[in-house]
């Protein structure tokens, strides 16, 4: 179906001053009902719409990152290249040529991923004002191709990534991975 980006924040956070830090923004906070998700965020953690529009499919959160869980498979197209008679040897520049069009397409993508689009960097910020404002003790970001509505996604195995203020970047969430919350707080200073 779509992209969407959700968030969260902690149980006891200023749930109000965090919406009107989203509307500064232009980010939409309004609550959602979703079982399957809520039932795997801590306790008392609240989860969030953020998309005004149709969804996020546009969004560069997540574009940079490197597919690198689907290995590139020829043996249907082999199979029908020996059937028409091709050679070992022509087979095999072919796939060396079919390599070099796909590195050349993933060597692409990460150049584009380490320009960081605007709304990598709204985020960023949003995020920065919400926890440096003490709004939130904690703020998350969830990345998910939804197949169903946002309130009926079933989401069986949600992973969590905990981060300081620090770590956020425009170049960091261009390469999040979908499926993984990441839950971001301030640092104490020591010194």
């Amino acid at each position: 179906m779509c992209y969407y980006i959700t968030g969260t924040i902690a149980p006891g956070d200023k749930a109000v001053e965090v919406r009107r830090i989203a509307e500064e923004y232009h980010i939409r906070w309004d609550p959602i009902e979703n079982l399957s998700i809520k039932k795997q965020l801590r306790t008392g953690e609240t989860y969030y719409c953020t998309t005004w529009g149709m969804c996020d499919c546009g969004t560069t959160l997540g574009s940079g990152r490197i597919d690198a869980s689907r290995p590139r498979s020829h043996d249907r197209k082999l199979s029908q290249l020996r059937k028409q008679g091709w050679s070992e040897a022509k087979i095999q520049r072919w796939i060396a040529d079919r390599e070099t069009v796909a590195n050349r397409k993933e060597n692409a993508k990460a150049k584009q991923a380490a320009i960081p689009g605007h709304d990598a960097e709204r985020w960023t910020d949003f995020c920065g004002a919400v926890l440096t404002r003490n709004a939130a003790k904690t703020i998350g970001l969830l990345l998910h191709w939804y197949k169903r509505s946002i309130e009926s996604e079933r989401l069986s195995n949600l992973k969590c990534q905990t981060l300081t203020l620090d770590q956020l970047t425009p170049e960091f969430l261009a390469k999040i991975d979908e499926d993984v919350l990441y839950r971001f707080y301030v640092a104490e200073r020591r010194g």
